[in-house]
């Protein structure tokens, strides 16, 4: 290969690279919603979906407690920045029945947080069975 030609295949070099640095930021900065619809109905997804289905909290996900409904169908009540409320896993998934703004999970915002847990624990005990 000739210096001519080797400095010719080397100039989209820098936009290549430009090309990957922007998809890799891009990925980076997006993020998956937590909420889909389905007929009209809200259900959990991405991050939420996460939390909900396994057995603890998330980074970004606090659960505030697992129950059943008075039917016997899993629930959990949870808080998220961006989102708090109450899933129960039915329909086909995660299905928020109840949902509310959200609050920091943060330990350092303990009032709204507090504040917060209280609604839920008031929803929670409306909706829960009774032994």
């Amino acid at each position: 290969m000739t210096s001519s030609s080797f400095r010719h295949a080397l100039r989209p070099l820098p936009l290549l690279m430009l090309i990957i640095l922007g998809v890799a930021l891009w990925s980076n900065w997006r993020t998956d919603p937590v909420v889909t619809e389905h007929e009209g109905l809200s259900f959990a997804s991405g991050e939420l979906l996460d939390a909900l289905s396994s057995s603890k909290s998330n980074l970004n996900t606090r659960i505030v407690e697992r129950f059943r409904d008075r039917d016997g169908v899993k629930c959990a009540g949870f808080v998220r920045d961006d989102l708090s409320g109450i899933a129960c896993d039915e329909r086909g998934g995660w299905h928020l029945r109840l949902q509310r703004d959200g609050a920091s999970i943060a330990t350092t915002d303990g009032e709204r947080a507090k504040e917060s847990d209280r609604a839920l624990a008031r929803a929670i005990s409306e909706m829960k069975r009774t032994p």
